[in-house]
């Protein structure tokens, strides 16, 4: 079988390793030989040194494919038709669950809410009891002293579920900001496949 004529043999494979603060790409061409690797912080000016490293490795190909300009065949032509096709997938679901995340922050933005506004409810209610509290002389010290344990308690509880709640809000937002990081990066590397 002759290898120079695959299809196959014309594509750049690149696979992303990615962490929190740092990206690795691995170049390969299909005979799973490694053409580079390199390693770059997560920006933008770092993603861009990755962008000239690809082009640096696409001009060595377009060198080895001189004087070898023919139309493109139909196997070649479905193969990138399905690439397209699975990118245009991915974008969709990509889409999707920025969508979802954005739902969810509403949601979670309208439980804040309602958390606050019960907290302040909570709170007139036990401004209103410390007024009747004082009204009643009558009542011991042991029974005052129960009734303000109880309404520690249940501010302590409405403390805890703000906070969680906050914390919620917060990893949402920061998935959502880096799903869209993301998204844009796909979405200007779309036309490249293209």
């Amino acid at each position: 079988m002759n290898y120079n004529s695959h299809p196959k043999i014309k594509y750049l494979y690149i696979e992303i390793d990615c962490h929190k603060y740092t990206y690795t790409a691995t170049m390969i061409n299909c005979f799973n030989e490694t053409l580079g690797v390199i390693t770059f912080d997560n920006s933008k000016n770092d993603y861009e040194s990755l962008i000239k490293k690809v082009d640096n490795v696409k001009s060595d190909f377009k060198e080895k494919e001189k004087g070898k300009n023919r139309d493109i065949t139909s196997y070649e032509r479905k193969l990138f038709n399905e690439r397209v096709k699975g990118l245009k997938q991915e974008i969709s679901n990509l889409e999707n669950e920025v969508s979802n995340l954005e739902d969810n922050k509403e949601s979670i933005n309208k439980q804040i809410t309602k958390l606050n506004k019960d907290k302040n409810d909570i709170s007139d209610e036990i401004d209103k009891k410390k007024k009747i509290n004082n009204k009643i002389i009558i009542k011991s010290k042991n029974q005052l002293w129960n009734e303000n344990e109880k309404l520690k308690e249940e501010n302590e509880d409405l403390k805890r579920l703000n906070y969680q709640y906050e914390h919620r809000y917060n990893d949402l937002k920061e998935k959502t900001d880096y799903l869209i990081y993301h998204l844009n990066k796909v979405l200007k590397k779309l036309p490249e496949f293209i």
